[in-house]
């Protein structure tokens, strides 16, 4: 199964990325990929969801040295996080101001000359600090899951308060822009289609509270009789 993909249009500096990231100790070869950039952006993207991969790392000037790629790694990456948010990803590159000037996120940006090897193989920053992001997101992505479905299951059994409800949906929409942020349901539909549920939960309240009333008043009359 490809853990990590990389995106390059010198297959060289592809091998040359992946090999690294065997030697670091953090991957193992069969759990590296590369590929070349595809023309269009959108397929893309879409090679990039069949690979299944859980972190993609570009090159930064992928219409360098190949014909037809109008877009850069960054371009890709802000694209691809546009829809599945939090999705790991990173940018190397020789040209880090070039990067820099387009403001985007500074901590996802880092030099080639990171991935080189070291004469310990087993200390390569980068790709320990790759590593550790797809380890974070499996955690949070586990432990959100965990609550929404507890969440889920309490609220068809004894049902949920304004703030449970209010975190239900924020896991919803957490776990839909994780999935494919492009097919998430808007957040405005989301909370009318359970009005009608919190009313149904506010009239048996009122309800049972009635009957309890009842209950005890009948006790008071039953007890006053004896």
């Amino acid at each position: 199964m490809t853990e990590l993909l990389y995106i390059d249009e010198e297959p060289a500096q592809g091998n040359m990325v992946l090999r690294a990231a065997v030697e670091s100790g953090f991957f193992g070869k069969a759990g590296v990929d590369t590929a070349r950039p595809l023309a269009d952006i959108d397929e893309m993207i879409d090679f990039i969801l069949e690979s299944k991969c859980k972190v993609l790392i570009s090159d930064y000037r992928l219409g360098e040295k190949m014909l037809g790629i109008s877009y850069t790694g960054l371009e890709l990456i802000e694209t691809f996080r546009r829809r599945f948010d939090g999705f790991p990803c990173f940018l190397i590159t020789n040209f880090v101001g070039d990067a820099l000037n387009e403001h985007v996120e500074v901590n996802m940006i880092f030099p080639k000359s990171d991935l080189k090897a070291t004469k310990n193989k087993s200390e390569l920053p980068f790709f320990h600090r790759v590593r550790a992001k797809i380890e974070e997101r499996d955690v949070v992505l586990v432990e959100k899951s965990d609550r929404f479905q507890y969440l889920q299951e309490r609220m068809t059994t004894a049902g949920l308060g304004a703030v449970e409800m209010q975190e239900l949906l924020d896991l919803d929409d957490f776990l839909e822009g994780a999935i494919n942020k492009a097919d998430s349901v808007p957040r405005l539909l989301k909370e009318r289609a359970l009005q009608p549920f919190d009313r149904l939960i506010e009239t048996a309240e009122k309800l049972v509270e009635k009957i309890e009333l009842e209950l005890s008043a009948s006790r008071t009359e039953a007890d006053k009789n004896d």
